[in-house]
Parts: structure tokens; sequence; C-alpha cells
């Protein structure tokens, strides 16, 4: 299957989009799940002895829940991945040749400019 969809540009296309939606549809499976209350019963031990009782089993779905969404976060990264800022401080990082050199030629003035301070500090503010 793998060699027909490298060879036919059709067909996968359509795998793509049908991967896709299937992803959403797991997205969508994860919600339900968050919903929707799932009744259960444990058995506890008490000083009379044995007792079933009947709950919410919180901790079965938020393992649903969660392994789904750590599975559409590998399949699906730039959907539904953790979002990294790329920008520092609102400014970006995609840069011209010129725009970089010019800050590598401000951060290093900013650099020597600490490193004479530093040079010229003699503790006393410290005493």
């Amino acid at each position: 299957m793998y060699r027909w969809r490298e060879s036919n540009a059709e067909f996968s296309a359509r795998f793509a989009l049908a991967r896709e939606i299937g992803g959403d549809v797991i997205a969508e499976q994860a919600l339900a799940i968050a919903d929707t209350p799932q009744v259960g019963e444990r058995d506890e031990t008490t000083h009379e002895g044995f007792k079933t009782v009947r709950e919410d089993m919180l901790g079965h779905r938020k393992l649903q829940v969660e392994t789904r969404l750590k599975l559409l976060a590998v399949w699906f990264p730039r959907k539904y991945g953790q979002r990294i800022d790329m920008t520092t401080a609102g400014e970006s990082l995609n840069l011209t040749p010129e725009q970089r050199q010019a800050k590598i030629t401000q951060l290093a003035a900013a650099a020597e400019k600490r490193r004479k301070q530093a040079e010229q500090d003699d503790g006393t503010d410290l005493v």
C-alpha cells in the first residue's frame, strides 16, 4: 500500500485527507469521553466486609483522553501539537542576512559594554 501511495498522487492525496479526517474524529472522541461520565463498579474493603461502590471512572476517562491527545500531537504536530513561540519579545527570527549581521553586531556591542562594566566594578556596592 505504501508503494502504491508513492506512485499514485491522487490516492496519496485522498489518503492524506482521510488521515486528517481520522485525526479530527479522534479529537471529537476525546471531547465526548471528557464530557460523558462512565459509571463503573469497584469493590472496597471496610471493617464490615466488602462493599461495591458505583462511581464515575474519572481516572479511566482521563487516561483515554490523554492517550488520544498525545497520539494526535505526535501524528499531527502542526494541528494538535504544542505551540512553540518562535519570536523573541515579538521580534521575528526570520531575518535577512543583512538584518542578521546588524543584530549580531548590536549584541556583540552590548556584550562588550557589559564586559567593560564588569571589569570596572570593584564590588564596593556589595559591602
